[in-house]
């Protein structure tokens, strides 16, 4: 036997069925007044505020730090980087001539003519002495050695 209903088969009782088996039309309803708006304004702002607005700032930051770059090693780097290094360059070769002169060729060669004389003079005289032992040459050898030894002790200290 079929069930007794407690809801008469009435047009009301029917729409309140179809009604309540479709969840009130929640789900299309949700979707046409509330998802399809949102997703119609967020397009709406990805393409008003992200590309038009957004992108061109950046694009605009971009080709202005460009051009500030190109402007920057046009006047700064050539005219004004190379222009330093050129008369530091200038500065430093009249440097090393005047150093050159200064000390080279008055300080290190009167006093290397001034050693070198006596000692061209001492090894004449020695030339002329007699041959001696190798006794002799060992005793020199070793003052000589001891001579060095010190000389570079010195330099060192």
């Amino acid at each position: 036997k079929p069930m007794l209903s407690h809801v008469p088969r009435s047009n009301w009782a029917q729409t309140m069925y179809v009604l309540f088996l479709n969840k009130f039309y929640f789900d299309e309803l949700y979707s046409v007044y509330i998802v399809q708006p949102t997703i119609r304004f967020v397009r709406w702002l990805w393409r008003e505020i992200d590309v038009r607005g957004i992108n061109r700032l950046v694009h605009g930051i971009a080709t202005t730090a460009v051009l500030v770059a190109r402007w920057m090693w046009r006047v700064v780097d050539v005219r004004g980087i190379d222009r330093a290094v050129v008369q530091c360059g200038t500065q430093s070769i009249g440097l090393a001539r005047w150093l050159w002169e200064a000390v080279d060729v008055r300080r290190l060669d009167k006093g290397s003519d001034q050693i070198g004389r006596p000692a061209d003079a001492s090894g004449k005289r020695l030339s002329n002495v007699k041959p001696r032992t190798i006794q002799h040459h060992l005793v020199v050898l070793i003052a000589w050695l001891v001579a060095a030894i010190l000389f570079f002790y010195w330099l060192v200290l």
